[in-house]
């Protein structure tokens, strides 16, 4: 998949002015998210090791208390919080339908 992602990348005409994610979050060895990281080097593309860890979010039992959610450890040199696609936003089913 991640070749597949480059080949696309390299094959579109369209100019990145931001830098672009690869962001894995799927559990895998070692060995492999370091031969996928190869893979993106020399390329304008960070690639992110990630997991996610946990239960799915759960809503508060009541409006003081925050959602339940589960950790997100990461490992590599970028930080994944500089990823502009993981913006989110928590919000209780009634409000999710005006989430972009």
């Amino acid at each position: 998949m991640a070749k597949r992602f480059l080949n696309a990348f390299r094959n579109s005409d369209r100019k990145q002015e931001a830098p672009l994610y690869y962001i894995v979050l799927n559990a895998m060895r070692p060995r492999s998210a370091r031969e996928m990281a190869e893979i993106f080097d020399s390329t304008p593309i960070r690639f992110i090791d990630a997991g996610i860890i946990g239960p799915a979010p759960k809503p508060p039992a009541d409006d003081d208390s925050p959602w339940t959610q589960p950790s997100l450890p990461k490992s590599g040199p970028h930080k994944l919080v500089d990823a502009p696609v993981l913006r989110s936003s928590h919000c209780r089913p009634s409000q999710c339908e005006n989430i972009n």
